[in-house]
């Protein structure tokens, strides 16, 4: 598994390069930076009010990740557009493992986003896939948490603090991607151990949660609605509209 640079003092902007951009290939590792180097050069202008979060020579770390990389706007948004659907998709995954164990597929997870919004072809689904399956993890739990921090000034809980908690998510989805097994014979988990990006063997939160702050669970304990469950079936096929 390739590791997620979260001892970097950017580590957001890093990590937010990689969910876009998460194959072990030079051109997605400088495009990766690339989108680090924006981000932190967007950012620049708050450095004061994040002072855990961004290191004293910002500059310099701007420009040795961008290193002159040009990320045209189309491939951007092709890449958020891909980022939310396979979220969206873990999610639904995700939810229909414990909701209703034997429907719980990749495409019973497009059925059920299909329905709902009527955005994902299976060809659009299968390209978001391909793409961008090493970091599912994290853009499922980018999804579930509305695809933003959350911070909660009035308690303490700051960017940082919900960032490792972002990252808490993605670990647990991360988790059950990997082990989770349908009942037949021949399945495979979700996700394919390695090439998925993880947090470093040992990592644990740099700022200690608190009691009142925000858990885990409060994210990923998502629920679809039983309506939509009842037109999913086991074959893959969703049932025929009574109307």
């Amino acid at each position: 598994m390739p590791v997620l640079p979260l001892h970097e003092d950017e580590r957001w902007a890093l990590v937010h390069g990689i969910m876009h951009f998460p194959q072990d290939t030079e051109v997605e590792r400088v495009k990766a930076g690339a989108i680090a180097s924006k981000i932190l050069a967007g950012a620049s202008k708050v450095a004061g009010e994040h002072s855990r979060t961004f290191s004293p020579d910002l500059n310099r770390r701007i420009v040795r990740l961008d290193g002159g990389t040009v990320i045209p706007t189309k491939e951007l948004r092709q890449r958020e557009k891909d980022g939310e659907i396979i979220g969206e998709l873990v999610r639904n995954y995700f939810a229909l493992a414990r909701q209703r164990r034997e429907v719980a597929s990749w495409e019973h997870a497009n059925q059920a986003l299909q329905i709902t919004r009527n955005a994902s072809s299976r060809s659009s689904y299968m390209a978001a896939k391909a793409r961008l399956l090493p970091a599912a993890h994290l853009w499922g739990a980018w999804v579930l948490r509305g695809m933003r921090l959350k911070p909660q000034p009035d308690i303490g809980y700051d960017m940082d603090a919900d960032f490792e908690t972002f990252i808490q998510e993605a670990e647990a989805l991360l988790d059950w991607g990997v082990k989770w097994l349908q009942s037949r014979n021949t399945a495979e988990p979700p996700f394919p151990a390695e090439i998925m990006w993880r947090a470093p063997e040992g990592w644990s939160r740099s700022i200690p949660w608190r009691v009142g702050w925000p858990t885990i669970w409060d994210t990923l304990e998502y629920d679809l609605p039983k309506e939509l469950l009842d037109q999913l079936l086991p074959s893959g096929r969703p049932k025929k509209s009574s109307r």
